[in-house]
């Protein structure tokens, strides 16, 4: 029976060989990477479904890191958003939210020392 790591890297080889066919069937090479991505992202999010005791136990992810990590996320998008209201385009859009996310999230840890 192959390790986890092997179908994993199964999954992603995969992933490559069907990106390389769009990439020739659509000659497109920016389709194919962002092909690429999804379905890496998705093989991905299925292998840490599948693995979650040994994912959670390997990188120590107790509840509170996983709401913290959300939040981050969900706060960077909607800083993103917001600006996308107020006409700032969306790559920089995208720089200052993390921007802005990681500068609240150092203060807040550094000021507030939570144990996560």
């Amino acid at each position: 029976m192959a390790s986890a790591s092997t179908h994993f890297g199964r999954a992603c080889t995969v992933s490559a060989i069907t990106a390389i066919i769009a990439w020739w069937y659509f000659g497109s090479l920016l389709q194919a990477t962002l092909l690429f991505a999804a379905l890496t992202t998705i093989s991905a999010s299925i292998w840490g479904i599948t693995h979650w005791q040994q994912l959670s136990s390997a990188l120590d992810a107790t509840p509170v890191r996983i709401l913290s990590w959300a939040v981050f996320v969900s706060s960077c998008v909607g800083f993103t958003i917001l600006f996308g209201l107020m006409s700032v385009p969306t790559g920089p859009g995208i720089g200052l939210s993390l921007m802005i996310t990681l500068y609240l999230w150092w203060s807040y840890y550094s000021l507030e020392p939570a144990r996560a």
